[in-house]
């Protein structure tokens, strides 16, 4: 089997504990991975379902927010499963690496989790509730739900314009535009005083006021 994905037509009980290996090779060598091992039963796996609250809806999210969640699973052979059996985890994923906002929690139904105001600033950022449900024979199932920010584009000028300003710890040249998701909490600060040609400009004020920074 050489493409991308492998499919085992027509597994049988007997193909439980075959154990697969992926090679990956190009001009510089080979890799392998770790084992990945199947296992075939004829016990259904359990059937868990999730629901999330947010002050703007189900799936749009502000710095800030309270996020609750809750679930249930049902089981082909047991029925309604306890809250035992259900074990929730929360990732923040931002562009193509994720990090974790709420380890692996199990034995609860629902519970709360406050998105953060601070840590990144990038608005390519989402998170992903996790809910996994384990019937009595230790057959698991898991789903999954996104949640999104909502953004807003910030705009910098001075006057007069085109002057440097600090945005998160980064030099900026005034006009400056960006995406920030709502109320995530960005640092912005002003020199003191700047050289322009034969004049100098001493800091004054921000238009809504404030310190320097």
């Amino acid at each position: 089997a050489e493409a991308s994905a492998y499919t085992l037509d027509d597994v049988q009980l007997t193909d439980s504990g075959k154990r697969f290996r992926c090679i990956v090779s190009n001009a510089l060598g080979a890799d392998t991975s770790d084992y990945a091992t199947l296992t075939v039963t004829t016990n259904a796996p359990p059937l868990p379902v999730l629901s999330l609250t947010l002050p703007q809806g189900a799936d749009q999210y502000r710095g800030g927010d309270l996020l609750s969640f809750s679930g249930s699973a049902t089981d082909e052979e047991a029925g309604m499963l306890p809250a035992s059996a259900l074990t929730w985890r929360i990732d923040f994923h931002h562009d193509t690496h994720t990090h974790p906002a709420l380890d692996p929690i199990s034995g609860i139904a629902s519970g709360e989790f406050i998105i953060p105001e601070v840590g990144e600033t990038s608005d390519n950022v989402w998170y992903r509730i996790y809910l996994t449900a384990r019937d009595n024979d230790g057959v698991t199932n898991t789903v999954y739900q996104e949640i999104y920010p909502l953004k807003t584009d910030v705009s910098l000028q001075t006057d007069p314009p085109g002057f440097e300003v600090m945005l998160d710890g980064q030099p900026v040249m005034t006009p400056y535009t960006f995406t920030s998701v709502v109320n995530i909490i960005r640092t912005l600060e002003a020199s003191p005083a700047v050289n322009s040609g034969d004049a100098m400009y001493v800091f004054d004020s921000w238009s809504g006021a404030g310190a320097q920074r």
